[in-house]
């Protein structure tokens, strides 16, 4: 069984980090893995604003600095933590660590990616979810006996042949509820995961929209399910001008 490791940290480490990057850069990047781990962890107290510590004029060298750290020969642990500072804390993008991420390792490699791509990421989904709604809004009007309520879900890990109860919950990024227009954010996961309950002419009580983004291959991948006879996949190219995001070119993939 593996040995499990309390991390913890002292005022000590408070007081090093107060005095600034040089110091924090001579630990991070030297060869105490466990004073590493202690320092990230102090980190985390500093970064998180509920603290209401100012870092501003570490906070640009600072974030360097974890993406050295990510991409230097530390364990995985060490790599984790200093990614976990960068998800919860900062806003991408993170330039050095996009430039080498093929020098990562395999078991790092996939949270990493999903770092590098949250900003990105957080200026697709409104786009997908505006597809959507039109999508469903145009069905509704040719066939009424579609439900006014939809799920729409963002999978990682989704792929155009992907099979929805393959689907890893682990997986579920974030889900909206669509109901007679109005949209929300939902923090549950949709009550009919296991099995559709079918309700007039074969439709879905519970349509719902599946969706995923690649930021790396520029595509959307949107799915769904209507009723037992009514669903597409359609994938989209996801392309970047002057900074703006936009979905062109939908291409079907299958039909039934």
């Amino acid at each position: 069984m593996k040995k499990m490791t309390v991390v913890t940290y002292t005022e000590d480490d408070r007081a090093l980090v107060r005095r600034g990057i040089n110091e924090i850069r001579e630990v991070l990047m030297g060869e105490d893995m466990e004073r590493k781990r202690s320092l990230l962890f102090c980190l985390d107290w500093f970064m998180d604003p509920y603290y209401g510590q100012d870092i501003s004029s570490i906070e640009k060298d600072l974030v360097l600095l974890l993406q050295e750290v990510i991409l230097a020969p530390n364990p995985t642990e060490v790599k984790e933590d200093a990614l976990q500072l960068l998800q919860d804390y900062e806003w991408g993008p993170f330039e050095l660590l996009e430039a080498h991420i093929e020098e990562l390792d395999r078991e790092i490699k996939p949270d990493a990616l999903y770092v590098i791509n949250m900003h990105v990421v957080a200026k697709v989904q409104p786009l997908v979810i505006e597809e959507c709604r039109r999508i469903y809004e145009e069905a509704r009007k040719n066939f009424p006996m579609i439900a006014d309520r939809l799920w729409i879900e963002h999978y990682w890990n989704f792929t155009e042949d992907s099979d929805y109860d393959e689907l890893n919950p682990a997986d579920l990024e974030d889900t909206w509820f669509l109901e007679n227009g109005t949209l929300s954010k939902s923090w549950e996961h949709p009550k009919h995961k296991k099995k559709f309950d079918i309700g007039e002419g074969g439709f879905f009580k519970d349509p719902r929209m599946i969706f995923n983004i690649y930021v790396q291959e520029k595509k959307v991948v949107l799915m769904y399910y209507f009723a037992t006879r009514y669903g597409r996949c359609l994938n989209y190219e996801l392309v970047c001008k002057d900074g703006e995001y936009s979905l062109e070119n939908p291409k079907n993939v299958w039909t039934s």
